[in-house]
Order: C-alpha cells, then structure tokens, then sequence
C-alpha cells in the first residue's frame, strides 16, 4: 500500500473527496508525510460479536473468526547528518507500527483518523447483517447496519441461522486512509 500519490510532502493538511471504487468516501484523511505500509494479517480466533443491527436496534449473535494485524512501514530515506552536510544517514523503521484502540469510538461512528498516533495504526470494521449483494442506498445500509463491531482484528464473514454479518474495515496509518470493502458499503464518518 502507498499514500494517496500526490498528497506529501504536506504536514497533517486535510484532503478532501477521496475516491474508492464505488464513488467518494466522506471526510477527510490527513497526511503525515510519505510511507510505504506492508499489511501482514496473521492467525488470529474467534470472538462472539453481540451486535445491535439497523434503527430498531435488534439483537444478534454471531460467532467470527478474525485475524491479527500487524502493519510495518518500509520507507526508507537519507537524512542529512547535520545541516547542510554532503554525507547522509540511512532512516529506516524496522519495528511493526504500534496498535492503536481509539477509547473513545462508539457504535454508531468509526473511530477518529486523527486520533491515531504517528507511528502507530489503527484498525476497525464496521458489520452489515445480510447486507452482500443487496441495493447500496442509504435506507439498506442503516436497515443492515451494526456499527462499529470491533477494532485492530481483520473480521471474517459469519453466519448465524438465517443471518450473515459481513465487513467493512478501515486502516487508519499516518494520517492514511485505506479501506478493505467486502461487502461493498463504502465507508462513511
């Protein structure tokens, strides 16, 4: 994954009207400057997801498997050693990024792209109950929505009797927005 092409080198300036593949993704993201993230999704478990779903707020129950995250960041540049000097030095990251869990995110909203560290990632996936393969209206996506479910896991589709949960997950990385859209519902803050 590379940064939005264009956008550094910039210091947290917003851009705006970002587009995906099903149209533009509301808000803003912010920039930090350059980057070239690795994504590793390693094994992870299971998590029983007691999700509220749609304006009625109904219950359901869903046993998920999820994976584990861990983002690297492989840019790699030379710094000058000291002002106006010739000889440079190497700048590389080696450790994966810290995983950050925004406290302060609810169910009804995706956690805060600005909330998120330099250095750090965060992770979150917002569940749609029955809602793959259906009309993308803004009516079929409150009636099929569960909210934010959970946050650094990469959810797996799951099934509970007549229901199947599916995701839309959003990796939030130096001011960098990027979403992985399974169940094709764009994202929205």
């Amino acid at each position: 994954m590379d940064t939005v092409p264009g956008a550094y080198p910039t210091t947290t300036v917003p851009i705006q009207n970002v587009a995906n593949s099903i149209g533009l993704l509301a808000g803003k993201i912010y920039n930090n400057g350059p980057g070239l993230f690795e994504v590793t999704f390693k094994q992870g478990g299971k998590e029983t997801l007691n999700v509220q779903v749609g304006s009625q707020l109904t219950p359901k129950t869903f046993e998920a498997e999820f994976l584990e995250v861990e983002v690297r960041d492989l840019y790699a540049y030379n710094r000058p050693t000291q002002l106006n000097a010739e000889d440079s030095v190497a700048v590389t990251y080696t450790e994966p990024l810290s995983k950050f869990i925004d406290a302060s995110a609810v169910r009804t909203s995706m956690p805060n792209p600005k909330n998120v560290p330099v250095g750090s990632f965060g992770f979150a996936a917002a569940g749609y109950v029955n809602g793959k393969n259906t009309p993308n209206t803004v009516t079929t996506r409150r009636d099929q929505s569960a909210g934010l479910v959970g946050q650094g896991r990469y959810y797996l589709s799951a099934e509970s009797g007549q229901d199947r949960i599916d995701f839309v997950h959003t990796l939030n990385v130096n001011g960098n927005f990027f979403g992985l859209d399974f169940v094709n519902k764009g994202y929205g803050s």
